[in-house]
C-alpha cells in the first residue's frame, strides 16, 4: 500500500508509529494528513526521522527528504498535531529526531491539500495514481 493513501478507514488507530518513514515520502504533508485521517480522536503518532544526510551509507539514496533540525520536521506535524514530546538523539552514526504528537480536533472532512507535486520527487504517473485514489475516497 502507498503510505500517502492507505486503505484504512477513518479514526481506526489509537497509535501510529512511523520510524524512519517520512524521509522516504515524496510529500510528508500528505502522509501526515493520511495519519491524521486514520487516527482516532486524540490518537498519538510516534515519528522518528534522521536529521542529516548519511555520509557513509548507501541508504541515503533512498531518502527523498532531508532535515537539518527538528524545527524543519515540526512544520509537517504541527498543523494537525500537538507536539507532546521531542528529542534529538545521536546513535553514533546519525542524528535523529524523535517526536510524539497528539491528533488535534479539526474538521475531518477537510480535503487533502498539497502544493505543486513538481516540488517533490514524483513522476506524473505517480501523481495521477495518487489523485485517482483520492477521488475514489471522495477527498478531492
Amino acid at each position: 500500500d502507498d503510505i500517502h493513501v492507505t486503505r484504512f478507514r477513518n479514526n481506526l488507530f489509537d497509535v501510529v508509529s512511523m520510524s524512519h518513514v517520512l524521509e522516504h515520502s515524496w510529500n510528508p504533508k500528505v502522509v501526515m494528513r493520511e495519519v491524521y485521517r486514520i487516527l482516532k480522536p486524540e490518537g498519538l503518532v510516534f515519528i522518528e526521522v534522521p536529521l542529516e544526510r548519511f555520509t557513509t551509507n548507501s541508504l541515503d539514496s533512498a531518502h527523498l527528504q532531508f532535515w537539518e533540525n527538528k524545527h524543519d520536521v515540526f512544520r509537517y506535524i504541527s498543523p494537525l498535531f500537538e507536539i507532546l514530546f521531542h528529542a534529538v538523539a545521536d546513535n553514533g552514526h546519525v542524528k535523529f529526531c524523535v517526536i510524539i504528537a497528539k491528533k488535534l480536533k479539526f474538521v475531518e472532512e477537510a480535503p487533502v491539500s498539497f502544493g505543486s507535486y513538481k516540488e517533490f520527487n514524483v513522476t506524473d504517473e505517480q501523481y495521477q495514481l495518487y489523485r485517482e485514489k483520492l477521488m475514489k475516497r471522495g477527498q478531492l
